[in-house]
């Protein structure tokens, strides 16, 4: 008589157990069973005994930032920095980023903004950001200088 032949075992426990019997004689098999059986038997004793089995703690839930262009928690905000000037940062605080100003602005450096591709005395400011808002912040300050130029050429 195969093992697989028995009714009384649960398919649960067939996965389980069976995998580390291999080909062996059913009655073996049917003796680990019942040992298997009373250890489970005896564990649900203690539980009703008052000694209740050791329990997972429930850990509390992760909070996310929260993106300051759509206003939605994600997984991948970060502190995104960006060089700009004060006009361009007070335009993108007010227009891409709801009313919302930096977070951190730093000292004052002559170099490239962001916004508007012009030498000028830039900041570093930061603000979180997911990746898909970082990327749309980043294309805004080309579009710019897309625009300008075919101006220009125009």
């Amino acid at each position: 008589m195969r093992f697989s032949q028995h009714s009384f075992m649960s398919p649960i426990l067939k996965r389980l157990y069976l995998p580390r019997l291999g080909n062996r004689h059913p009655r073996l098999i049917l003796a680990r069973w019942c040992y298997f059986r009373r250890i489970l038997e005896q564990w649900g004793e203690h539980s009703r005994e008052g000694c209740s089995l050791a329990r997972k703690p429930k850990a509390e839930p992760i909070v996310y930032p929260v993106c300051v262009r759509h206003s939605k928690s994600r997984k991948d905000v970060r502190l995104r920095h960006y060089f700009l000037c004060d006009s361009c940062a007070k335009e993108w605080s007010m227009n891409a980023f709801s009313g919302n100003r930096s977070l951190y602005n730093g000292e004052k450096v002559k170099g490239y903004c962001l916004l508007c591709n012009r030498i000028r005395t830039v900041r570093i400011r930061t603000w979180f950001l997911c990746d898909i808002c970082h990327r749309v912040a980043g294309a805004i300050g080309r579009n710019h200088v897309a625009s300008r130029q075919s101006r220009v050429f125009g």
